[in-house]
């Protein structure tokens, strides 16, 4: 599913609509059935380790406003083990849960969710409200990633989420560094997470 939007935010500000979407995505698909669900850093929701569903957020923008916003929302509901091959990295709410979900429902119950918190957001201007929910439910936290940038890849700890929604990841030598969504991609070192 896709939601358009058209916020007054600056370009900056877009990444966290991101979060948002994350967080709300998780509790529409636990309103169904309350499975252990977590989010790997920013944009994806993860079971046992593997990816149960996605979020795209594209933005069309000038330099100092956002002309759209699209958040693009990709949950793996009632597949099989067998529809996904020998792609070990993937997993649905059907395999999760064991039950076969109602779309109509999940979406509703997302959509619900996601239309108080971007309300929030908007009158707030930040995602602090809901950041230490977002963290409590981080798979990345904690745990060595694998940091993926077009220079090169290294590896860190994920130490922490900040309140903008940047991740704070801890370099072997010590040193606190914050990434941002667009500039890197992270991995678990053993697995999707």
């Amino acid at each position: 599913m896709s939601i358009l939007l058209k916020p007054d935010i600056k370009p900056e500000q877009a990444a966290q609509v991101t979060l948002i979407a994350a967080v709300d995505v998780m509790k529409g698909i636990k309103e169904i059935c309350d499975t252990d669900i977590m989010i790997k850093w920013p944009n994806d929701l993860v079971h046992n380790g593997r990816k149960l569903c996605g979020i795209l957020t594209e933005l069309g923008a000038e330099i100092d406003r956002i002309n759209y916003l699209c958040v693009g929302i990709g949950i793996n509901v009632n597949s099989d083990e067998k529809d996904f091959g020998d792609l070990n990295t993937a997993t649905s709410i059907k395999i999760a849960s064991g039950l076969q979900a109602d779309r109509k429902k999940i979406i509703a119950e997302v959509l619900k969710s996601f239309e108080n918190y971007y309300s929030a957001f908007l009158k707030n201007g930040n995602i602090s409200f809901m950041i230490d929910e977002y963290k409590r439910a981080s798979a990345n936290i904690g745990k060595e990633v694998r940091v993926i940038t077009k220079d090169g890849e290294f590896k860190a700890v994920a130490e922490d989420i900040s309140c903008d929604g940047h991740l704070l990841i801890k370099r072997n030598d010590g040193r606190i560094e914050e990434i941002t969504s667009g500039e890197v991609s992270v991995r678990g070192i053993y697995e999707y997470i």
